[in-house]
């Protein structure tokens, strides 16, 4: 690993705010020879700093997204549950509304401590004015585990009258087997995994764990989002892609997730702020484009994809100016897809072709 003038004093500033392991240990491992200790050739601090700080900007932009739809399934799982059982506190502290499992007892026992003794507000004013604390009131105090919980908890046809106020009903439509006896079986396993890729994210990125390259898995390390043919249709993953890693966790997938929602607040916070980090890196690493293609690889997110697309195109955009040129050929209206030709792709730095065709 080397150093110019211009990094010493970055390195100098940088391993003294954020010390050598967050930097150097968490974030190497794309720069090294594979199994040791010794770094490629032309490695410089720069280049591992900058996968850094890109890392931080997104772990960021994760937890403000994951924020946007905890604030939506806390509203919509207490509003399906009153529309059920009813606004008042001993509805949702009675064992009968629930499922029986382990997770219950522990649910209701912090249940009851919001409802009876938790003087925080707004728990003391709905307690002292009404002699009762709502379930939308009372899902404030919960963490996301513990919302988790209260979902898992619930029937499985309150269960669908979440997801059907949360997720686009075409996904619905399309995930549901009519030919199944459970013919919503899909759509809740669906759901049910992206809440535990979703509680593994928010956990690494609370935490400051690294995350660019985190892939939520089950207890037995498989995937999360098992392959279904039409929702990986959906977000353009085959089977054969799913089988080489694409669409079955992580920060491309979480996206994803957040875009068959009926509410695209997270979907839009996180992906686009994704398109501008992997520009900014784009650009900021342009004589090292290898470098931007293994974190793609990395990221599992597919080279022919308009995220990819639009990214590329930007960063060209941003460092050859107003010169650069290209003919762009709409290729499939359903899928907006984009074919970039070699022969007319740019005039100004030919050599720029490689960006496209790899």
């Amino acid at each position: 690993m080397y150093f110019n003038d211009i990094s010493e004093k970055i390195a100098r500033e940088a391993l003294n705010e954020f010390g050598y392991y967050e930097i150097i240990n968490g974030y190497r491992d794309p720069f090294v020879v594979t199994g040791s200790d010794v770094f490629l050739p032309n490695t410089s601090f720069l280049d591992i700093y900058r996968l850094f700080l890109f890392d931080q900007s997104i772990r960021d932009d994760v937890m403000s997204s994951i924020e946007m739809f905890e604030l939506t399934f806390r509203q919509v799982l207490s509003r399906r549950f009153a529309e059920k059982y009813g606004h008042l506190q001993k509805q949702y502290l009675s064992t009968k509304n629930f499922q029986a499992n382990n997770q219950v007892r522990r649910l209701i026992s912090k249940l009851a401590e919001l409802a009876y003794t938790n003087n925080s507000e707004p728990f003391n004013h709905y307690r002292s004015e009404y002699d009762n604390i709502p379930p939308w009131i009372a899902v404030k105090g919960l963490q996301f585990s513990e919302l988790k919980s209260w979902y898992n908890s619930l029937d499985s046809d309150l269960k669908i009258s979440v997801i059907e106020d949360m997720v686009n009903p075409k996904l619905i439509s399309k995930l549901r087997d009519t030919s199944s006896s459970d013919e919503n079986q899909k759509i809740l396993d669906l759901f049910g995994a992206a809440l535990q890729v979703i509680h593994q994210m928010r956990n690494r990125a609370a935490h400051g764990g690294r995350i660019y390259n985190f892939f939520p898995t089950s207890p037995s390390n498989r995937p999360l989002i098992k392959y279904d043919r039409n929702f990986h249709e959906s977000i353009q993953v085959s089977n054969d892609m799913y089988r080489r890693g694409y669409g079955n966790s992580g920060v491309w997938v979480l996206i994803k997730l957040f875009k068959m929602l009926n509410y695209p607040r997270a979907y839009n916070t996180l992906n686009d702020q994704l398109a501008n980090h992997l520009t900014d890196y784009l650009v900021d690493s342009f004589d090292s484009f290898e470098q931007f293609q293994d974190i793609l690889d990395t990221i599992k997110i597919p080279q022919k994809n308009n995220l990819t697309w639009s990214v590329k195109i930007t960063a060209i955009k941003e460092v050859v100016g107003d010169d650069f040129k290209m003919d762009l050929y709409y290729l499939n209206k359903r899928n907006h897809r984009y074919n970039l030709r070699s022969n007319r792709l740019i005039t100004i730095k030919p050599e720029l072709y490689d960006i496209f065709n790899d």
